[in-house]
């Protein structure tokens, strides 16, 4: 009796759950903002067919010409607007009713104080996944122009939608909203990428792409936004060409930022070019990170500074060993790292979010039951992979090659290898009583297809050039940029002569792409 009693019990509250779900679903029980977009029927058949032409195609291909009027009533007032269909992926529109928008509200109307954005369901950024992420940033460094992603209640020609998603798109109210100077915002041109990776022949680096930029008509009214753009496509330029390295041109401290979060959700769709935005700062006249479109938090397997420089994925149209062949650069990145690997990071900003996160997160599985709701353990399961890899420095990480028969003590040829996971620093080399430094490089960069030695020279601080017995152990001291800690690991220093084979050439990695290739195209 009590079996069959616990059974009807449990079939009891599957039910009740069930209907409390339906019933959220249909009335939208919240207090996030209400949107009513109307759409007459000519232009709904307008998107209808744009929608019908992208599922044969298997992609959206939006153009200007997609933009339909609209009506929004949000504030007990009615706002004129366009949209269109958003999104290049098909589950952004697959669904016979569940669509994604874009829109674009006309004159000075603005909501939530955005004039562009996107309405999607909130499975296209995993849920509450993209407000982590740009929550983290704004708790991390309040002077990042971040997006504004939350939840609304949406209906369509008086249709209720469940719970959606609204995400600010990328324009000049978002710099405004930020409290930022007004400056240009530039992207790489996705479609003009997609179109040489899948054609044979075509430059297959991002050199082979075009910096854009956002709002172009209104950039070219104004003198001053125009000066802008050009000292900013100027600098991607430079950049793209190898005249100037990664810190001359972005905002280390962003930009590390940037690539250490992806970290910590374990995705790094954020990061290759068709997703990254940059804003000019005129303030500072350099670029800084717009984080935009992470979409996932998931186990983190290896850190992006793992692979930078080992995995050359065409694919993604890589840009990232050129940022971190600069030092400069990797130093940033390890600050960045080693920033979020600290537990009261985490426990800071989860317990600042705590009372927003829990009602999104409630709401959101009030209407949609397989949203797993599982972000914060991820995002603390990364944050100890992270530390744990930061940690895991272990002995026979270099292999050195010395000149042996140098003369001058303060010029001493050699070539380092590093076998670690990331850049290491070499603080000082010790053989006997003498003491040696590298003389224009202390970080060496871990081992890459470009570069697998870097080639520096040595110079004596303690002791003297005769005196040194290259046949004794070296006691190499060394560490992670811009950390205090310090390792020591034994090396044997072998005869430079012996490792001819592997010399690297004097080309950078830049020029060995403009050999291999034709010039960029324009």
């Amino acid at each position: 009796m009590n079996t069959q009693l616990k059974k009807s019990n449990y079939l009891l509250f599957f039910l009740l759950l069930f209907f409390t779900h339906l019933l959220l679903a249909q009335n939208n029980e919240n207090d996030f903002p209400a949107i009513a977009l109307e759409i007459s029927e000519d232009n709904m058949n307008k998107l209808r067919a744009k929608r019908k032409l992208a599922l044969y195609q298997q992609g959206l291909g939006a153009s200007s010409d997609d933009w339909v009027s609209a009506t929004l009533t949000f504030d007990d007032k009615e706002h004129k607007a366009e949209v269109r269909l958003k999104g290049d992926m098909t589950d952004h529109w697959k669904d016979a009713k569940l669509w994604s928008f874009k829109v674009k509200l006309k004159g000075e109307s603005t909501f939530m104080g955005m004039k562009r954005f996107a309405l999607q369901h909130p499975q296209r950024r995993s849920y509450m996944c993209d407000w982590y992420y740009h929550q983290l940033f704004e708790h991390l460094d309040s002077s990042m122009v971040v997006i504004n992603y939350d939840f609304v209640n949406l209906s369509l020609n008086g249709t209720k939608f469940p719970l959606y998603a609204i995400e600010e798109n990328i324009d000049m109210k978002l710099i405004e909203r930020n409290e930022q100077r007004a400056g240009v915002i530039l992207k790489f041109d996705a479609e003009r990428m997609m179109f040489i990776y899948e054609n044979p022949g075509f430059n297959k680096s991002y050199l082979g792409t075009s910096p854009l930029v956002y709002q172009e008509s209104k950039v070219k009214k104004s003198s001053s936004l125009n000066d802008q753009y050009y000292v900013a496509r100027n600098l991607l330029e430079a950049l793209r060409l190898g005249k100037l390295q990664t810190g001359q041109v972005f905002d280390l401290e962003k930009l590390a930022l940037l690539f250490a979060v992806a970290d910590l959700m374990g995705h790094h769709h954020s990061l290759p070019l068709h997703n990254i935005r940059f804003y000019y700062n005129p303030v500072t006249s350099l670029l800084e990170p717009v984080p935009y479109d992470n979409s996932k938090i998931t186990k983190l397997k290896n850190l992006i500074g793992q692979t930078a420089l080992t995995h050359l994925d065409i694919k993604m149209i890589n840009w990232r060993p050129t940022l971190f062949n600069d030092d400069a650069f990797l130093a940033a990145y390890t600050d960045a790292l080693v920033k979020l690997s600290k537990k009261k990071t985490l426990t800071n900003f989860f317990s600042s979010v705590e009372k927003q996160a829990t009602y999104r997160t409630n709401a959101l599985k009030a209407v949609y039951a397989s949203y797993p709701a599982n972000e914060q353990k991820v995002i603390t399961n990364n944050q100890q992979r992270i530390i744990d890899i930061l940690a895991s420095i272990e002995n026979s990480h270099f292999e050195i090659y010395v000149d042996k028969n140098a003369k001058d003590e303060e010029n001493i040829k050699v070539q380092i290898k590093n076998n670690y996971v990331i850049p290491l620093i070499i603080k000082d080399i010790k053989i006997g009583d003498n003491v040696l430094k590298i003389a224009d490089r202390r970080v060496i960069q871990c081992v890459n297809k470009q570069k697998p030695y870097a080639e520096s020279s040595l110079k004596v601080t303690k002791g003297s050039l005769a005196d040194i017995d290259w046949t004794q152990t070296a006691q190499v001291r060394f560490g992670l940029p811009n950390l205090e800690e310090v390792k020591s690991e034994e090396v044997m220093m072998q005869d430079l002569v012996q490792n001819e084979e592997n010399e690297i050439s004097n080309l950078t990695f830049m020029d060995k792409l403009l050999e291999k290739n034709d010039k960029p195209l324009s």
